[in-house]
């Protein structure tokens, strides 16, 4: 028989097991990479020119600005598809976690770690301009894509400690959704998200870890290949046999969680249903 995996923790445990910790050394030395993609008559050049910024809180920043030239002004550049395959597994999954470390989670040694994320500093509170629109009755099965169950007590950070800073926003051709590294190169996020497109292929994803107001403090990654498990979820409302089954991981284009740290992965048991042991982590719109 497998073993079950160790259950995971409340609240308070957690608060009592695990204490934060500041950084073990500098990220001096780390590179920040951000890439977009650009129609062009010919080999781009580029030329960079850096303004300083002056932040009295946060000390100094730097506006990068690029200068492309060659580029075909007007004419819209998107990455190429992705590639997509069903996770058929060849072993078990809880003996393949047992020979690669990689299923376990990973805190850099230049990242600060905390348990509880600390809330959004006052002064970069936003009210909400636009409410969600309700929509019309529905089966009873049948739930929208972005539906909140209550209690809801959630609240807005900017926190880019670990884990948080594993979290980040992923946009498709489909709009918005949230991810979280689960390995190196892979990142876990909703099916529904996803452009399916024919012959095994979907529309581009990008992936911004503790993305936050225009703010791409890791730098960016693009989707290489997408897993999916059983069916492709297209949304926007997701039944009971779909909501099984909306997820997919994306292998990214670089080891991004090495600046990251992530999450990692474990098996489930059905012991921990109905437990109060989870937390809602995300972007909304």
């Amino acid at each position: 028989m497998s073993e079950k995996p160790t259950r995971p923790l409340h609240l308070d445990e957690l608060l009592t097991q695990l204490k934060p910790r500041e950084p073990l050394k500098s990220a001096d030395e780390l590179p920040l990479q951000i890439s977009m993609i650009v129609a062009a008559i010919e080999m781009p050049q580029v030329d960079l020119a850096i303004e300083s910024i002056n932040d009295k809180e946060k000390g100094q920043t730097y506006e990068l600005k690029l200068s492309v030239h060659g580029a075909a002004l007007g004419v819209h550049a998107l990455p190429p598809v992705i590639e997509t395959r069903k996770f058929e597994p060849d072993k078990d999954i809880q003996q393949r976690q047992k020979e690669w470390p990689e299923f376990d989670g990973y805190l850099p040694d230049h990242l600060p770690f905390r348990p509880v994320p600390k809330h959004l500093p006052s002064e970069l509170v936003v009210p909400p301009r636009i409410k969600s629109t309700f929509l019309p009755d529905r089966l009873k099965d049948i739930h929208q894509a972005t539906t909140i169950f209550s209690p809801d007590n959630r609240y807005t950070f900017n926190d880019t400690a670990f884990p948080w800073c594993t979290v980040g926003r992923v946009d498709t051709p489909g709009g918005q959704a949230s991810g979280v590294m689960v390995g190196p190169r892979h990142m876990l996020t909703c099916s529904h998200a996803i452009q399916w497109l024919p012959g095994n292929t979907a529309g581009w994803v990008k992936f911004t870890p503790a993305y936050f107001d225009g703010s791409a403090p890791f730098g960016i990654a693009w989707g290489t290949m997408i897993y999916w498990e059983e069916l492709k979820v297209f949304g926007p409302t997701i039944n009971r046999t779909e909501g099984q089954h909306d997820y997919v991981a994306v292998v990214l284009d670089r080891r991004i969680g090495d600046l990251t740290g992530w999450m990692g992965s474990r098996s489930w048991s059905d012991d921990w249903d109905g437990e109060p042991y989870w937390r809602h982590i995300g972007y909304y719109t």
